[in-house]
C-alpha cells in the first residue's frame, strides 16, 4: 500500500482559499469597471462607485492596482494582450509555412484579423466593452486610454508593418501605413456597426457571424492593400 499523501498544514490551507478570494475580488472589480469605464468614460467613473457596484472595498482596489489609472490599464491588458499573442503566434506560423505572393500576403491579414474577430466574440460582453473603449480614446481629453493603448499595440504595429512592407514592395512605407490604418478601421468598425449593417442589409449581413465576417472581410483588405499607390504621394 502506498503511503497516504501528507495533508496540507492549516496555515496552507487557510492561505490558499484567502488567494481564492482575492483573485475573485479582484475579477469583480476588473468586470466592473470594464463596464462602468466603456458606459461612462473614464473621467466619469470614481472608485467608490466601482468598489460598490462590484462588492469590494477602496482599499481592495489599492491593493490589487494602485491607482485608478493602473486599474484602466488592467481592463484593457486583460481583453489585449491575449488577442495580440495570438497574432503574434499566428504570424510566425504563416512566415515559416512557405506560402509566398498573394497567398503569404492572405496569411499575413489573417494572422492580424482573426484572433481580434474570434476572440472578441469569445469574450461575450466583456468583448463589446473593449471595442466602445477602444471608440473612446480619441475623445479622452487626457490622453490615458492612448497612452495605455500604444503600450500594448506598438511592438504588433511595428511588426505586422515591416511584414506588409517587404510583400507590398510598390507601396512606399508611408503608404503602407495609411493602409494599415484603414485596416485597423475597417476591423474595429466591424464591431461597432453590427446592429446597422444587420438592419440596414434586411438581416442578409450579420457581423455576429464569425466565419461569414472574416471570409468576407480577408479578401476586401488584401485587395485594398495591394492596390497601386497613387502619384501624388504627398
Amino acid at each position: 500500500m502506498q503511503p497516504k499523501p501528507k495533508e496540507k498544514p492549516l496555515e496552507a490551507k487557510r492561505e490558499e482559499r484567502s488567494n481564492r478570494r482575492g483573485d475573485a475580488t479582484r475579477a469583480r472589480i476588473l468586470d466592473v469597471a470594464e463596464r462602468l469605464f466603456a458606459a461612462e468614460g473614464f473621467s466619469e467613473v470614481s472608485l467608490r462607485r466601482i468598489t460598490s457596484e462590484a462588492d469590494a472595498n477602496v482599499a481592495s482596489v489599492n491593493y490589487y492596482f494602485k491607482t485608478k489609472d493602473a486599474l484602466l490599464e488592467a481592463v484593457f491588458v486583460r481583453r489585449i494582450v491575449p488577442i495580440n499573442k495570438e497574432r503574434m503566434r499566428r504570424l510566425q506560423d504563416c512566415l515559416a509555412s512557405g506560402l509566398e505572393g498573394d497567398d503569404r500576403l492572405e496569411g499575413v491579414v489573417r494572422a492580424f484579423v482573426e484572433p481580434h474577430i474570434r476572440m472578441t466574440n469569445k469574450f461575450g460582453p466583456g468583448g463589446t466593452v473593449i471595442m466602445q473603449m477602444l471608440a473612446r480614446y480619441a475623445s479622452d481629453p487626457k490622453r490615458k486610454i492612448e497612452t495605455i493603448l500604444m503600450r500594448q499595440y506598438n511592438p504588433v504595429w511595428e511588426r505586422f508593418s515591416k511584414e506588409f512592407s517587404t510583400l507590398l514592395p510598390h507601396l512606399s512605407m508611408r503608404a503602407v501605413y495609411w493602409r494599415f490604418y484603414f485596416l485597423l478601421g475597417a476591423l474595429y468598425y466591424l464591431n461597432s456597426g453590427r446592429q446597422w449593417l444587420s438592419d440596414s442589409s434586411e438581416n442578409l449581413c450579420n457581423p455576429t457571424d464569425v466565419e461569414a465576417s472574416i471570409e468576407h472581410l480577408v479578401p476586401f483588405l488584401v485587395g485594398a492593400l495591394k492596390q497601386p499607390e497613387s502619384e501624388q504621394k504627398a
